[in-house]
């Protein structure tokens, strides 16, 4: 991160303004870390690089809190968009990325 925490807050609250969302929502792309899985929803793909994240929510006891009012916003989130704009993951899935690293464009 090349600025400070406060910073950082600042320019990432403004991305879930509803208006900021509005705008960006129509260059929403799909991830080519993912492909349609033969039995319906999706399922990764080989991706060159590497990705640091944090357990995921179920075996981080320690934030147990934070992944209940995670699943809570995301069901609010679910019923408020609905099916049509609103594809949830697996609460058990919830993790942070602390890092990503493609290396697809240097292989």
């Amino acid at each position: 991160m090349d600025e400070n925490y406060q910073t950082y807050l600042n320019r990432a609250m403004r991305l879930i303004l509803p208006e900021t969302y509005q705008t960006q929502v129509q260059y929403v792309q799909e991830s080519p870390k993912f492909r349609p899985h033969p039995e319906g929803g999706r399922e990764p793909v080989p991706f060159p690089g590497y990705t640091i994240v944090t357990p995921p929510g179920n075996e981080d006891s320690k934030n147990a809190t934070l992944y209940e009012n995670l699943t809570d916003y995301q069901q609010r989130l679910g019923q408020k968009l609905g099916a049509n704009l609103f594809a949830p993951v697996p609460p058990d899935s919830f993790h942070l990325t602390l890092a990503d690293l493609s290396l697809g464009q240097y292989l």
